[in-house]
């Protein structure tokens, strides 16, 4: 998962690899590549987990980052942890700063952004991925099988 910081000097990269994805790397990056944090930096994430999902918030300051077992939000001024919360997601998708959608591999998640809390969860979604585009007028989703795209009412 790559994801740029909405200022676009940065980026987050979360990957996994390993037949049952037991590896994995976790950075923040300038435009160089240069390393502005790494994993072992923040200490968030249990040995069993490695980081899978990497996503700025709207305005830049906090940037979620998913292992797994749980969702940590970071400040992206110290760097620092401000809250974990438990959540399995395989994706996150801000749709603005009041809202957001995640999904474990069996449900999406439906998130109030100020509290963190979920709203609402739809079961048996077999979305692999979600994504909105800048201008926030479209959306792309990718299931096993095929890729769909349509347009947001505002």
């Amino acid at each position: 998962d790559v994801a740029w910081a909405p200022s676009g000097d940065q980026f987050a990269l979360a990957s996994v690899s390993g037949h049952h994805g037991e590896f994995g790397e976790f950075g923040v990056y300038d435009l160089e590549g240069r390393p502005l944090l790494q994993v072992k930096q923040l200490g968030l994430f249990h040995p069993e987990y490695v980081a899978r999902v990497a996503c700025f918030d709207p305005s830049g300051r906090t940037l979620l980052v998913a292992d797994g077992a749980r969702i940590h939000l970071v400040d992206t001024e110290s760097w620092t942890e401000t809250r974990s919360i438990e959540h399995d997601a395989t994706w996150w998708s801000y749709l603005d700063d009041r809202a957001a959608l995640s999904h474990d591999g069996e449900r999406i998640s439906i998130w109030h952004v100020p509290s963190m809390e979920v709203v609402r969860t739809i079961e048996g979604v077999e979305l692999r991925r979600l994504v909105l585009s800048p201008d926030g007028r479209w959306r792309a989703g990718r299931t096993i099988d095929h890729l769909e795209v349509w347009a947001l009412r505002r």
